[in-house]
């Protein structure tokens, strides 16, 4: 048509005829790079997509608000233990994976996720970890004082066991092991026991 012309306004292509018409895509170019920045924000505090490197995932655990998401877009390789200290969830999205690629070297640093002094709970789920192999030396989750929630995970190839709650509440199902070198799913310690 003669007089059209194509506005192109976040992704979106916007034809129009006439002046006014030309105003109102001027409004509405406007409000999308004034709102736009305010989307980014609420967005990122909704959740979090990450892929690739233990930096990347342990930003995105660290940045995240209390109570919402960091969703795995694929395989993540670590090179130091993930650790959780806050009521979040870690979901795995059913079919990435977090694979350890470093030996145990203390109790700060022995296992594929450590989840540490979480009051609320902390979610982790959907995820296939692997410890590496018995040289690692790795537990696959080790949870001290904390509240955890732990569903449809598979938890391979751990020099110690699959999970490990110390002086934790749990909330355990669907758990797989494979190659686990202990042979057991969890080990439980209980730390403070009044005898009367």
């Amino acid at each position: 048509m003669r007089g059209e012309k194509a506005t192109e306004v976040m992704g979106l292509q916007i034809k129009s005829v006439g002046r006014k018409n030309n105003l109102i895509i001027s409004l509405i170019a406007v409000f999308a790079l004034v709102m736009q920045p305010m989307y980014g924000l609420v967005a990122s505090q909704v959740a979090n997509a990450v892929s690739g490197t233990d930096v990347e995932l342990q930003k995105a655990v660290d940045s995240a608000a209390p109570g919402s998401t960091v969703t795995l877009t694929g395989n993540v390789v670590l090179a130091k233990q993930l650790s959780i200290n806050k009521t979040i969830t870690i979901d795995g999205a059913g079919s990435y994976s977090i694979t350890a690629n470093f030996t145990r070297t203390g109790n700060d640093n022995d296992s594929v996720i450590g989840v540490y002094g979480v009051a609320n709970t902390a979610t982790i789920k959907n995820i296939i970890l692997n410890g590496g192999g018995v040289g690692r030396d790795l537990h696959g989750i080790d949870v001290y004082i904390s509240n955890v929630v732990l569903d449809n995970l598979t938890i391979q190839n751990t020099a110690r066991t699959a999970v490990q709650l110390n002086g934790s509440v749990g909330t355990i199902s669907n758990i797989n092991t494979k190659d686990t070198a202990k042979k057991k799913i969890w080990e439980f310690y209980i730390f403070n026991v009044i005898t009367l």
